[in-house]
């Protein structure tokens, strides 16, 4: 099971009778396994999205491949997250008087470089890696030191914080 988290796009394979793809095409940032159900004390989750529909203007058939697939991936993401808030909110609006915890989502999607091509998603080089996680540390410290002086979520639903230009802020997807 870890080969298929590992490589994205190889071929489907069987195991005890059911037929796997890449999880990736179906929920690439799978936030219902954690936040789905109702919880009776409050959670923060942190999504880490491995691609970004905020990105440059593409310059390039290879520049504008590589920014529909960001497009296409982190959109699963948006969805997913829209999803499960108009849920939230539905819960909350037929039980209004009920005590709901507040659930909060962090949510920090990787902006690569220019530099990046279309098979980015299947560039598992060294220096590759490298600089993906050296990304992802610096947005999770520089996140996690905003936290601190947020004010409390007004909702006692979900509610989403987003990384954006290295200021944290409440967003609505």
């Amino acid at each position: 099971m870890r080969r298929r988290e590992q490589e994205p796009s190889t071929p489907s394979i069987e195991i005890g009778g059911r037929w796997l793809v890449d999880g990736g095409l179906s929920a690439n940032l799978p936030v219902r396994l954690a936040l789905g159900e109702p919880r009776n004390s409050d959670a923060f989750c942190i999504a880490l999205d491995l691609l970004s529909a905020k990105g440059d203007r593409p310059d390039s058939t290879g520049a504008a491949a590589g920014r529909a697939q960001d497009i296409v991936f982190s959109c699963q993401s948006r969805h997913a997250i829209q999803s499960l808030t108009r849920e939230y909110d539905l819960r909350q609006s037929i039980s209004p008087q009920a005590e709901l915890a507040t659930t909060v989502l962090l949510y920090l999607a990787y902006n690569g470089g220019r530099h990046e091509t279309a098979l980015k998603m299947l560039d598992f080089t060294t220096g590759s890696i490298r600089e993906r996680w050296a990304a992802g540390k610096a947005d999770m410290l520089q996140a996690l030191d905003q936290t601190a002086g947020l004010p409390a979520p007004v909702s006692r639903s979900l509610s989403t914080l987003a990384l954006e230009h290295g200021k944290l802020n409440w967003i609505a997807f």
